[in-house]
């Protein structure tokens, strides 16, 4: 994000220069403005904002300080002066002020431009290499500045007719305009865009009806000013707004009521920032945005929604939600991304029928995700993007799993979409220790209630250790033969697996499961918690021989989904129209 921030202060430096305006990029305390004939501050809504304010003010209270609000369309303290439940509060207020704010701004020229010999002896911009940053996180493959944030809008207006309709959601297609981390930074005004998209779709409509039908450009400009400015109002009257207090009592009580309902599966937060889930449309949701900054509005919304299903309790949901999308977003730190959040979690939306875990908050599942979009097609968009990331930023590969860089042919998550075989063998990711974390699970509910989240906390976080020995969740790679763990050494050959501590091994004749002895052979598949019928093994094991991709010898485990998958809500109940998160 500091790159990209850099990259946008050298354009305004040379589009100041132009205008014969001097432009020095300091790195000094505060006091050194005591030597300025004023101070211009711009107007931030966010709490670190609003303290670097009052910090200024508060050291230099002789100073004459002007802050200006341009980052908007209609000023927020104007639109409204408290906060709004809803965008349908929000937008016949600032729909009553658009005429006044909706105008071009007038350029002034200029009394005492500067010299050409002030303009050439301008200090350049301080270097990346000279901040006192956290480089932990590489940088991200998109440049700022505001030709760049130009050349984007220029290549969304040909998309713009179809926006927030059909393909316009959908995420492997990706027609987004990708403008939002130039509006966080400043590198491109909403003022403008929405001159230029009102111009080319006619008058601004005046109604305050609902936006579901909107598209086009209207679906634009509701995301544009009404949406975001709806989250500027949101930062500003809610010092919350980034924890899970923020949100309305309903929501947040429906949510604390079911914090104690069995999980399916739990993720330590490592797990998660890495993408290694059993998931895959998860995965590829994380991976786009550690590997490019951002992650298609879609996505997010389910991506922030299953971490609600993953987590002991929905304010550890709301915690990781926050810290993954400040770490690893362009657009981190943005009032949209706090709004977006809260949204995930119930603000801003209508109650829906009470249902485990999400209680009465807008559920999204997998299932639902499938049956709209083509979920392949988008993972072979991420792979692509993580491999053009990587290698253009090696300190990507840190970040990212092996499967996160596969694709087509080469194994990695393609193989569970195909069924394909690594190594000789159907491999599935971490799914095989799931379940036991279930069982273990419902014992400890049965045993120490008082300590169930707790219990099923401790077993998620080690669960990256058992399943790199066991099965490498995610892996990526053909070499299954071979893998070991000091804590689990497990060794694979065509005919046994071992593991010191939970040992399994094939034989050729007999199948038998107990709590640590798990023997498989290569003709028949058990599992000790998650028990397929015979008819489902025969089923998988009989398409894959039929298409070729069967070897005798390995072992075989397949991927399929929780017994306990929730099903989708009916359209009745949560309408594809209802489900787009402005951004």
């Amino acid at each position: 994000a500091f790159q990209f921030l850099l990259e946008g202060l050298q354009d305004v430096k040379e589009r100041l220069a132009q205008r014969g305006i001097c432009f020095l990029c300091l790195r000094k305390p505060p006091v050194v403005s005591n030597c300025a004939a004023s101070i211009v501050v711009d107007r931030g809504y966010a709490k670190l904002c609003r303290t670097w304010r009052a910090e200024l003010v508060q050291r230099l209270p002789a100073m004459r300080v002007v802050q200006v609000e341009t980052n908007v369309v209609v000023p927020v303290e104007l639109a409204s002066r408290s906060r709004e439940p809803a965008a349908a509060t929000l937008r016949p207020k600032i729909q009553r002020l658009l005429p006044r704010f909706l105008v071009p701004l007038r350029e002034v020229a200029l009394e005492h431009p500067a010299s050409a010999d002030q303009l050439t002896a301008q200090a350049p911009l301080p270097a990346l290499e000279d901040l006192d940053i956290d480089r932990s996180v590489p940088r991200a493959p998109s440049s700022g500045g505001s030709r760049l944030a130009e050349e984007r809008f220029q290549a969304f207006l040909p998309k713009l007719a179809r926006y927030g309709v059909g393909k316009g959601n959908d995420p492997s297609v990706q027609d987004n305009s990708f403008l939002s981390p130039y509006l966080h930074f400043g590198h491109i005004s909403s003022l403008d865009l929405a001159l230029r998209v009102s111009k080319a779709q006619g008058p601004t409509p005046s109604r305050s009806g609902a936006d579901a039908s909107k598209v086009g450009p209207e679906a634009f400009l509701e995301e544009l000013i009404i949406r975001r400015e709806l989250a500027k109002n949101f930062c500003l009257y809610c010092d919350d707004y980034n924890l899970f207090d923020c949100l309305p009592g309903s929501a947040r009580h429906s949510l604390l009521q079911h914090a104690t309902d069995p999980r399916p599966v739990m993720y330590s937060f490592e797990r998660l920032q890495r993408g290694e889930t059993d998931d895959p449309c998860w995965n590829a949701a994380q991976w786009e945005m550690v590997s490019t900054g951002h992650m298609h509005n879609y996505m997010r919304m389910y991506w922030c929604k299953q971490l609600i299903v993953w987590t002991p309790d929905p304010r550890t949901a709301y915690e990781w939600a926050v810290r993954l999308n400040d770490r690893f977003s362009l657009d981190g730190r943005d009032e949209n991304g706090y709004m977006g959040i809260a949204w995930c979690f119930g603000h801003h939306d209508r109650p829906f029928p009470e249902r485990a875990i999400f209680g009465e908050v807008r559920p999204m599942t997998r299932k639902g995700l499938e049956s709209k979009f083509d979920m392949q097609r988008y993972q072979q968009l991420v792979w692509r993007k993580c491999r053009a990331a990587s290698a253009a930023e090696p300190r990507l590969l840190a970040l990212l799993p092996a499967a996160a860089l596969g694709g087509g042919q080469s194994g990695g998550l393609g193989a569970l979409f195909r069924g394909q075989k690594q190594g000789g063998a159907l491999v599935s990711s971490a799914a095989a220790v799931q379940p036991q974390q279930q069982q273990q699970h419902q014992q400890h509910q049965q045993q120490q209630p008082q300590q169930q989240q707790q219990a099923l906390f401790a077993v998620s976080s080690v669960a990256p250790a058992t399943a790199a020995a066991a099965l490498p969740p995610m892996a990526g790679d053909n070499n299954t033969n071979n893998s070991n763990s000091s804590n689990s050494n497990t060794s694979s050959n065509n005919n046994n697996n071992n593991n010191n501590t939970n040992n399994n091994s094939n034989n050729n004749n007999n199948n038998s499961n107990n709590s640590n002895n798990t023997n498989n052979n290569n003709s028949n598949i058990t599992n000790n918690t998650n028990k397929r019928t015979a008819g489902e093994v025969k089923k998988v094991a009989t398409q894959a021989a039929a298409s070729g991709k069967a070897q005798a010898g390995g072992l075989l485990r397949f991927f399929a989904p929780s017994s306990k998958r929730e099903e989708p809500p009916s359209k009745r109940h949560c309408p594809e129209k209802d489900e787009k998160l402005k951004n």
